[in-house]
């Protein structure tokens, strides 16, 4: 006898569960349930048919919109900031120019990627600023002699609303997840005693033909709504593993040092000559380069291994080939 299984529910996205036990709720609504049983079950279900919505998509937090326009806003001030102070470089005030080369060397240390609109690097970048400026007295002498103080006091008072916007950000996204998970468990734990009722009621009634039938057709009908999200989820699943696995395998092979593969070329340079006398194996004009150098002590390899060596000249294919663990030889061709 088949059974109805919903385990995997719970797993879903939100959304993916709302839509789903949405599907679920309108099917069994319009049929016409006799069993005591799964009618208080499905009732169970029902009273959480005006909450779900809320697990939808997530509306995007009304801080973040503010602060995207904010550091929009701090970035471009940053920006005039960075253009103030080189146009004082070339002034013909040496005094200016002074000022101008210390501000600077201490914004040029923090590099290329504070010039792009962002909350937390900025954020560090303006409050070491304000930094130099409060402690600092001759970046504070500079900035009062190239009159950019009113620029970097509203830059700090903008940075000060913009993390007040991400701590309430984070204050509310934790409130809404928790509430969003309370709601999906409940949701969930009653679909899943629903789901018992109706194999329940099958177990029962193995010998009521009409009863049987239309357990047996109800089940079908669930499975058959519970497939698509079911095989969507598992392909989600085996390519997010597949993912891990190559970049793990990825990482792993980055990390082998040259030494320890000990399968790159020996004795590789522009002389032809070098190499044949270095590798003990030199072959002809003909043989376009081509030579045999015998490994010792190297460790055993798959046969299906091939691992490409570049320097920036030229492009050798290490192929290796298969010996016992103790000796291994290794053709090399360069291209």
């Amino acid at each position: 006898m088949k059974k109805l299984h919903v385990n995997f529910m719970k797993d879903l996205r939100n959304h993916e569960f709302v839509e789903v036990y949405s599907i679920i709720t309108n099917y069994i609504e319009k049929l016409q349930v006799n069993d005591a049983n799964l009618k208080i079950a499905f009732k169970m279900v029902k009273s959480h048919e005006m909450r779900l919505p809320d697990m939808g998509k997530r509306k995007l937090s009304s801080f973040s919109l503010k602060n995207k326009e904010l550091t929009r806003k701090r970035n471009d001030y940053l920006i005039s900031l960075r253009l103030r102070v080189k146009s004082y470089l070339l002034s013909h005030i040496q005094a200016e120019r002074d000022a101008a080369q210390l501000i600077h060397i201490v914004m040029k240390s923090y590099g290329k990627k504070y010039y792009v609109p962002s909350i937390l690097p900025q954020t560090q970048f303006a409050s070491d600023l304000e930094f130099q400026l409060t402690h600092k007295k001759d970046f504070r002498d500079a900035a009062l002699l190239l009159g950019l103080n009113d620029l970097l006091n509203t830059i700090f008072e903008m940075t000060v609303e913009i993390m007040a916007n991400f701590d309430n950000r984070i204050n509310e996204n934790g409130e809404t997840k928790s509430k969003r998970e309370g709601v999906k468990r409940s949701a969930y734990r009653d679909m899943k005693i629903m789901a018992d009722a109706i194999n329940f009621m099958a177990a029962i009634n193995q010998h009521n033909e009409e009863t049987m039938a239309f357990v047996e057709n109800l089940i079908d009908d669930i499975d058959g709504i519970l497939k698509d999200f079911r095989t969507a989820m598992r392909s989600r699943n085996t390519k997010r593993k597949n993912r891990k696995e190559v970049a793990t395998a990825m990482m792993k092979l980055a990390s082998i040092k040259r030494e320890e593969r000990k399968l790159l070329p020996v004795g590789v340079g522009d002389n032809e000559k070098d190499l044949a006398t270095d590798s003990g194996a030199a072959h002809s004009s003909d043989s376009k380069g081509m030579f045999y150098k015998k490994l010792e002590s190297a460790p055993a390899i798959d046969d299906e291994l091939v691992m490409n060596y570049t320097d920036p000249e030229r492009l050798y294919v290490v192929a290796p080939t298969i010996r016992p663990p103790e000796r291994i030889s290794a053709s090399v061709v360069k291209l």
